[in-house]
C-alpha cells in the first residue's frame, strides 16, 4: 500500500493549542522560508507537509501553523520547547536569532 499522508482531519486526537500560540504565532511570522527544514528536523514528514501545502495553498502562515499543530499532536500533545530550540538551530535551519528568543521566552 502506497504511503498516504496523514491529514489533521485524520488524527485520532483533538489538540488545543491555545497555551502555545504565542509561541506558534512567532514561529510563523519568523520562520520564512526554512520552515520546511524545520518541520523536518521535528519530525514532520515531507508527505505530511505536501498534504497540508495541498490544503493551504495560498498561505505559508497557515501552512506552518498546521504542521506545528500536526506536530504538537504526534508530540503527545506537547510543544516541547527544547526541541523547537534544538530544530531552530540545527544545521539546516540556522535560526539562532528565533532559538535564543523561544529558549529566553522573549516573543
Amino acid at each position: 500500500m502506497p504511503y498516504q499522508p496523514l491529514k489533521l482531519t485524520d488524527h485520532p486526537r483533538t489538540v488545543n493549542v491555545d497555551k502555545y500560540m504565542k509561541e506558534i504565532n512567532f514561529l510563523m511570522k519568523n520562520l520564512g522560508r526554512e520552515w520546511r527544514f524545520f518541520m523536518r528536523t521535528l519530525g514532520v514528514t515531507d508527505g505530511d507537509m505536501m498534504s497540508v501545502e495541498q490544503d493551504h495553498p495560498r498561505s505559508l502562515r497557515d501552512q506552518i501553523y498546521q504542521c506545528l499543530v500536526l506536530w504538537i499532536s504526534n508530540n503527545g500533545g506537547q510543544f516541547d520547547r527544547g526541541r523547537i530550540v534544538a530544530a531552530l538551530r540545527d544545521s539546516a535551519v540556522e535560526r539562532y536569532d528565533l532559538a535564543g528568543r523561544i529558549q529566553d521566552c522573549d516573543i
